[in-house]
């Protein structure tokens, strides 16, 4: 969203122009200006270290004891309106990192015990998991670190640690090495992976990017399993792939890095340090703040067998064919001598309906839109790209970046209607509300303002592998445009005989969960899959501004590209001109009870899938869901609700039994 929360040691904060304002060490600024202060003004009396951000709930972590009047040792949560929760497992130490996956929260710091609410203090040796769907019990994940945990990064399963330690105890065995770097698993109680880097000083914070680690701190040299001690002053690159082998980049700081952050392309570092004499992307040295150059292309993604994807490039390719891109590029990707036979890509024309196989020798354009399915895994695991930055257009009428923006073409007079298949051409996620329509080469419109016009759908569908993803520009439904995806648009009747084209800005996507208002609410339903994770969603609530039936906060959903897939809809036969399936259902801001009729859709039939839900927890206490005659307590099911699926599709009901319940 347009809001940034700050945690640290401050006690005012004064935005551009303004006076001194009071705020305890937590802050909410409005990035949407210049940084004015929002109301949202908890106050913590120490320092906070860490922050977490689930839905509308900000988990926080630090040395403090109280939070505005009330106990909070060291751990709490707080919504939107900062207001506390009910969640409030006390730490017995300072906690310096918070990583969040599901309705799992875990934690670093110096801390030797985790007492839950109305338990007893339980050892937790600076490492813990604490359950955030109830009101903070302990997970049976326990590793013990010999001192402080300073930072953690998530990526699946596996739980990367940083700090100052020496050693990792897993439960149920003995003291092992791993010198302030460790990789832990979370699928069980907290055994390590065989990942062993060796860094020489305190690490002091880790960020992800694929498989790649970015670690800062105080060490000057970083020693990979098997081999020798290498000189990283303070940053460093590190392969998540293999046991811990080191990246070539080295932006070569002279002081302590603290934070870290990737966004696309680009490293954000922040310290002690004056100067990064590596390849500074700024072209001169910057003070405590360094933007470092990682890959033009970023990462690249994880390429799951067997299922269709949608793939946009996201960068200016040295090759730009299919197997010079794929499958004969330095990175190695798919071999380009089984191209045809274990890999395969296509191309839906705009001046068609119909798709068209690629050869290998087929060129691959910046801004298109492209299907793939391989039955082999790429040869590192994941598909990348190599090639130069995605050339821009400055000074376009109408783009919403100073960085410029990417012209996209979406129709031209004399093509058919409809869908078509754009790409996302930069290696990182952009906002869907910063692009712009343009109309014949001139008139610029946003999406929502394009669909009154009867030109385009304010809508996109981005297909995740398994299930439609549907978004728009407007509230409650913001989303964005997936690094290495394309995405559907629709061209509506209004927009036959013109030229229409896409303004998409070369600026990372910057979107959150919305902020409801008064008497505003949403819940995400999510159903998934052990073999392609969290697959489809979809959103219901109360907003102002919508209705009983249609209005436009309600989207209308895409079928499955192919099987397999799981997907979730709100089927609604009675709308009129409007029925039919939709990917999200808002009724009015009223606080009344309500039933919303879902159909929870897999194939193949027999698909083990797992329900989950996100949202306010005043809200969720007051909701249930109705499995044809069993009525589900949503809190006996605090990591989801398990069905397997004996036909194709499943009909549910979520109810919200109203505000005064």
């Amino acid at each position: 969203g347009t809001t940034l929360y700050a945690g640290g040691d401050f006690t005012t904060i004064t935005p551009p122009g303004g006076s001194a304002t009071t705020r305890n060490r937590l802050a909410a600024i409005d990035t949407a200006d210049t940084g004015s202060l929002t109301a949202w003004a908890p106050a913590a009396d120490s320092t906070v270290n860490a922050l977490a951000l689930s839905w509308t709930t900000l988990y926080v972590g630090g040395g403090f004891r109280v939070l505005g009047a009330t106990a909070r040792a060291r751990l709490a949560a707080l919504d939107a309106s900062d207001r506390l929760t009910a969640w409030a497992p006390a730490a017995s130490g300072i906690v310096y990192a918070l990583a969040l996956s599901g309705t799992t929260l875990y934690a670093g710091g110096n801390f030797t015990t985790i007492t839950p609410p109305g338990g007893s203090a339980t050892t937790r040796n600076r490492l813990a998991a604490i359950d955030t769907a109830d009101t903070g019990s302990l997970t049976a994940w326990a590793p013990a670190a010999n001192t402080t945990v300073s930072a953690l990064a998530l990526s699946g399963t596996t739980l990367y640690a940083g700090g100052d330690f020496t050693t990792i105890t897993q439960p149920g065995g003995s003291a092992t090495t791993r010198n302030r770097l460790a990789a832990i698993d979370t699928a069980d109680t907290g055994s390590l992976t065989a990942w062993a880097p060796t860094a020489s000083n305190s690490v002091r914070a880790l960020a992800l990017s694929g498989t790649t680690l970015y670690a800062g701190g105080n060490f000057t040299t970083i020693t990979p399993p098997g081999g020798s001690a290498t000189p990283r002053n303070y940053l460093a690159a590190i392969d998540t792939a293999d046991t811990g082998s080191l990246a070539a980049w080295d932006p070569n700081a002279d002081g302590t890095v603290n934070a870290l952050v990737v966004s696309g392309h680009t490293v954000y570092a922040g310290g002690t340090f004056t100067t990064l004499t590596g390849e500074l992307q700024t072209g001169s040295p910057t003070a405590n703040l360094g933007l470092l150059n990682a890959l033009p292309c970023s990462s690249g993604i994880a390429l799951p067998t067997g299922q269709w994807q949608t793939l946009a490039l996201p960068c200016l390719p040295d090759a730009p064919t299919v197997a010079g891109t794929l499958g004969t590029s330095p990175t190695a990707n798919l071999p380009a001598a089984s191209y045809g036979s274990q890999w395969l890509m296509y191309k839906r024309d705009l001046s068609g309906s119909a798709y068209g196989t690629l050869a290998g020798t087929s060129p691959l354009a910046l801004g298109a839109g492209y299907w793939l399915k391989s039955l082999q895994a790429p040869v590192d695991g994941q598909l990348t790209v190599a090639g130069s930055a995605t050339p821009v257009e400055n000074g376009v009428t109408g783009c919403q970046s100073a960085n410029g923006c990417f012209v996209a073409q979406v129709y031209a007079n004399g093509q058919p209607l409809g869908t078509k298949l754009i790409g996302n051409p930069f290696p990182y996620a952009v906002d869907w509300s910063k692009v712009r329509v343009r109309v014949n080469g001139f008139d610029t419109l946003t999406p929502s303002e394009a669909q009154d016009a009867n030109l385009l759908s304010n809508q996109v569908w981005v297909w995740n592998g398994t299930g439609y993803d549907t978004w728009s520009d407007r509230a409650p439904n913001q989303g964005s445009l997936p690094y290495f995806k394309a995405f559907w648009v629709k061209v509506l009747p209004g927009g036959a005989n013109k030229t229409i084209e896409l303004l998409i800005p070369a600026e990372v996507s910057t979107v959150g969960p919305p902020t409801p208002g008064t008497g505003e609410w949403l819940v995400r339903l999510k159903a998934g899959n052990a073999q392609g994770g969290w697959n489809t969603q979809v959103r219901l609530g109360h907003w102002t501004g919508a209705a009983t039936g249609y209005d436009p906060a309600d989207l209308s959903a895409m079928v499955p590209f192919a099987s397999p897939y799981v997907t979730l809809a709100f089927p609604r036969p009675t709308w009129g001109t409007r029925k039919g399936d939709y990917a999200s259902d808002f009724r009015p801001a009223d606080g009344q009870a309500g039933q919303w009729a879902l159909d929870l859709r897999a194939d193949p039939v027999g698909t083990q899938v797992v329900l989950t839900w996100e949202g306010d927890p005043a809200i969720l206490a007051n909701s249930r869901l109705l499995d044809g005659a069993t009525v589900i307590n949503l809190a006996n099911y605090p990591n989801g609700y398990p069905l397997t699926l004996s036909g194709k599709v499943r009909r549910l009901v979520w109810e919200y039994l109203g505000a005064g319940s």
